[in-house]
């Protein structure tokens, strides 16, 4: 008899691709069920040609026909071109075709009729397992639920199906009837378990398809967490222990450990957690650049230390090893203690070291807060890198510095107080830049150091200058010009009581202007004889007399005409009744040039004036002169005689003919009638440039 194969059908009908499009070149992979081991596949029914696993599909999307042996029990997946995953199904039961054993020695059947579409059901978790604890309390039902689908062939009818719970033993299950039914958010087919009631259980779904009931069963066990098992009869563990296994052990920078007293511990042996040290064999090894030790027996060999007190001494290398072994109960237990030199940048002493002294050996002295290097032959030096440096240097802390040795510019604060000298500077190299504004005074400049080339035009003003700095000596032929003199700078404070200017070679053409002198700053005595020429007075400077008038009135029982209301603003005109009724002393003086000024005196002679009263001049447009100086006398003491003199200057007359009266002024205790004598002398002079 021959074993025949089951030919492979999908065990799920599904659009192929999300938009029910074919998947060419997908595969198929079969495993053994619940492994990862690759199961044979057929090409043929008796199972004799193998095909490759994974199997291909064409460009189509089409398989060749699988055969499967129907006493494996499979795991499916099917894949992409890609080789991604779309479906894993575990398990997958191939079907038997008939008996295993054929008798093949009869002739051919004829064919029978088409066979139906197979119908089954497939589950997600067949077997359920859930965790619980020692008494059988299930501490999570949330592996216990999966998922339920009806085949018919490759064609998935679990819509078309009326699925239920056919029975149940010692569990509480469900499966849900339509999508959201009895549980929420999941489709059709979902089942879970929710109890379970004995170590374990089972759940039988069942689904009815065209008038046809199957069956499901989903098996569910508890993993119960087993009872403490009872102590076992070892024996206790033996250990060995460092207190320090490993020590970094300071040191100088040719490698000379100058204290090796870190470099100790303490052995401990241990069985359990019974220390057994002293009933226990010890020693130690060190390698051979080391010199160690660890003490067998109390104060052996290191007196006042235990049993176990292990120490490193000496090493000729940076890193140094003791092999400590422990023997207890034929037992031998190995540590192993390690020392390693950490060379040090430099050393922090408050001394300067007198032993291990070496070539570039470096220290830190506190007393003076300088770091200190030992040159063979020389002993210590100070050691200062730039950036060591803050503060300023002093002109004595510079030896020298050449040129190549600066970048950029100096600036204020890397050059201290009093530090460059003539000697630092070279000829012609201080430029206007490199000054400070008010950086020179006098104190800074040599005598002579400033000469006349070293001064840029325009700078020096009259607030450079100190009260009496400029002399003659400072002075050069010709350098004082009306350019460099400012208006009203020179007064007589500034100038020599000697003969400052003694020909007149020193003074420019018209270079002393009316604005450049004080009022009575030129004396006789700052002027040399025959010194001022035509050409050194400015046009119009002195003014001269060109013209000359004088008016006298004789006045008896005069009367005053005009207006008076008590301010000082009124005036009365004075008139002559004995020169006819109307009649009023004036005088009249022609201009002709702009640049005339024109002198008015008065002078009054009578009896019985008021001593108080003043006057004033009236020009004939109206404007009136202020006097410029007046004067009262009386002639004798008990007599009424009196004389008045008063003097007005107009500096703005009117071109052409001008007018001038006296008028009374101020005449708040003046009367309007007199019957004594007076008279009146009026000059007026006429001055122009």
């Amino acid at each position: 008899m021959t074993q025949y194969g089951s030919i492979f059908y999908d065990a799920q009908a599904r659009p192929l691709t999300t938009n029910g499009s074919i998947l060419p070149g997908s595969f198929y992979q079969f495993y053994y069920s619940e492994t990862v081991v690759l199961a044979p596949i057929y090409a043929d029914g008796i199972l004799s040609t193998q095909l490759p696993n994974p199997v291909q599909a064409d460009s189509t999307g089409k398989f060749p026909v699988i055969y499967l042996d129907t006493t494996n029990l499979y795991r499916v997946q099917l894949l992409d071109s890609n080789m991604t995953l779309i479906e894993d199904v575990d398990p997958y039961v191939a079907s038997a075709g008939g008996g295993s054993d054929i008798d093949t020695g009869g002739a051919p059947g004829s064919q029978g009729p088409p066979g139906t579409n197979a119908v089954g059901l497939i589950l997600s978790v067949p077997a359920i397992t859930v965790p619980c604890d020692s008494s059988g309390n299930v501490l999570d039902y949330g592996p216990a639920q999966g998922q339920l689908q009806v085949f018919s062939g490759t064609n998935d009818v679990t819509l078309s199906s009326v699925l239920s719970v056919a029975s149940q033993v010692n569990v509480v299950g469900t499966i849900n009837t339509a999508a959201n039914v009895p549980v929420n958010g999941q489709p059709i087919g979902f089942y879970r378990i929710t109890s379970l009631t004995s170590l374990t259980g089972s759940l039988v779904l069942q689904a009815v398809y065209n008038s046809v009931i199957y069956t499901a069963t989903v098996v569910i066990t508890k993993a119960v967490q087993g009872n403490t098992g009872s102590p076992g009869t070892g024996t206790s563990a033996l250990s060995i222990i460092l207190s320090v296994p490993f020590v970094g052990l300071p040191s100088l920078q040719n490698g000379t450990a100058p204290d090796f007293s870190p470099a100790h511990g303490q052995c401990f042996v241990l069985s359990g957690t019974v220390d057994v040290t002293a009933a226990s064999t010890l020693s130690a090894v060190p390698d051979a650049n080391t010199v160690g030790s660890i003490n067998t027996a109390t104060n052996t060999p290191v007196n006042g230390q235990p049993k176990g007190y292990y120490q490193v001494t000496a090493m000729s290398q940076n890193v140094g090893t003791l092999a400590i072994t422990a023997v207890y109960s034929s037992a031998n237990l190995t540590a192993t203690f390690q020392v390693t030199k950490v060379p040090a940048g430099y050393e922090i002493v408050a001394t300067l070291p007198n032993t291990n002294l070496f070539n570039g050996r470096m220290v830190f002295l506190t007393t003076t807060n300088i770091l200190y290097k030992y040159v063979t032959g020389t002993g210590w030096v100070p050691v200062v890198n730039a950036t060591d440096m803050t503060g300023q240097l002093n002109s004595a802390q510079i030896a020298s510095i050449d040129a190549a040795k600066l970048t950029g510019t100096l600036t204020t604060t890397q050059i201290g107080p009093n530090t460059i000298q003539t000697g630092n500077l070279a000829a012609a190299s201080v430029l206007t830049n490199n000054l400070a504004a008010g950086s020179v005074t006098t104190a800074i400049l040599a005598a002579g150091a400033v000469t006349a080339p070293k001064i840029t035009a325009g700078t020096i003003t009259s607030n450079e200058l100190a009260a009496n700095s400029v002399t003659t000596n400072q002075l050069s032929a010709g350098a004082v010009t009306a350019a460099k003199i400012q208006a009203n700078s020179i007064t007589s404070a500034q100038l020599s009581t000697g003969l400052l200017i003694t020909n007149s070679a020193q003074i420019g053409n018209a270079v002393i202007a009316t604005a450049n002198m004080q009022n009575l700053s030129v004396t006789s005595a700052i002027i040399q004889d025959l010194s001022i020429g035509t050409t050194k007075i400015a046009d119009f400077a002195v003014s001269h007399l060109v013209y000359y008038k004088f008016q006298t009135a004789s006045f008896g029982n005069p009367v005053l005409t005009g207006t008076f209301n008590n301010s000082s603003n009124n005036y009365v005109i004075m008139t002559d009744t004995l020169h006819g009724s109307g009649f009023a002393p004036s005088v009249s003086v022609t201009n002709n040039n702009a640049n005339g000024s024109i002198l008015v005196t008065c002078d009054f002679e009578g009896y019985n004036e008021v001593a108080n009263q003043s006057m004033g001049c009236r020009r004939s447009d109206g404007t009136m002169l202020v006097p410029l100086a007046a004067n009262y006398i009386i002639s004798a003491v008990g007599n009424n005689e009196w004389t008045r003199h008063y003097v007005f200057l107009d500096t703005t007359p009117i071109v052409g003919t001008n007018s001038y009266q006296p008028v009374y002024m101020n005449m708040a205790a003046f009367v309007t009638t007199y019957n004594d004598y007076f008279r009146m002398y009026f000059y007026a002079q006429l001055f122009q440039k």
